[in-house]
């Protein structure tokens, strides 16, 4: 229990076999760091605030809040496939950072990662789990309601947790083309409501 705020370098990469495995975890997470589980035989599994859709044994935090200065990166290198990327919080997240889960330029899948707040979510950041030569890995945003509204990215680089923490469930129609732009699938789910006031256009002819 408790707040646990990381900022600086995490790397657990391995450039000659599997990258390692993070967790972040506490009541309240703070990630303004970047985090290195890159692997040349399979990319490391980073979860923080727990793990996927809430679920296993990890310690799921009430505020999740992953700041501008954060770089998640669990891609594969050369022929590995990268493993998945979690941030999650049972109340309130907040994502403006980047999120990395590349299959390897030679070869290896792109993962399934996803960030999502069970009650309010704040999507500004990107995200890319795609792959050159392997399978296109899905981004999935899963909050209670979604807006899908044109506002400019956001920062969140402040130091509390009480970051935009009052407002209805927004995501950026740009940082989700964004996204999907990189070839990156994206999958939007609420246990409500979706309304979109603004269109999501790709680039992406797949």
């Amino acid at each position: 229990t408790g707040t646990t705020s990381v900022a600086g370098a995490i790397d657990t990469s391995n450039m000659v076999g599997a990258g390692g495995d993070v967790r972040v975890l506490g009541e309240r997470v703070r990630v303004a760091a970047d985090i290195d589980a890159r692997g040349t035989t399979h990319g490391g599994d980073v979860l923080i605030g727990g793990n996927w859709q809430g679920s296993g044994d990890e310690r799921r935090a009430q505020t999740t809040i992953v700041t501008s200065d954060a770089t998640i990166n669990t891609s594969g290198v050369g022929t590995g496939s990268a493993g998945t990327a979690v941030v999650w919080a049972d109340g309130h997240t907040s994502f403006a950072g980047r999120m990395l889960a590349q299959g390897g330029e030679q070869g290896g899948d792109g993962a399934w990662i996803e960030v999502s707040g069970k009650e309010t979510l704040d999507f500004r950041g990107f995200a890319n789990a795609s792959a050159a030569k392997g399978e296109n890995g899905t981004l999935l945003l899963d909050p209670r309601n979604i807006t899908i509204f044109n506002g400019g990215s956001g920062t969140l680089s402040g130091t509390g947790f009480n970051d935009n923490v009052n407002n209805d469930v927004t995501f950026d129609a740009d940082a989700i083309t964004a996204v999907t732009n990189t070839g990156t699938n994206v999958i939007l789910q609420a246990n409500t409501s979706i309304s979109e006031q603004e269109d999501i256009i790709s680039n992406n002819p797949s």
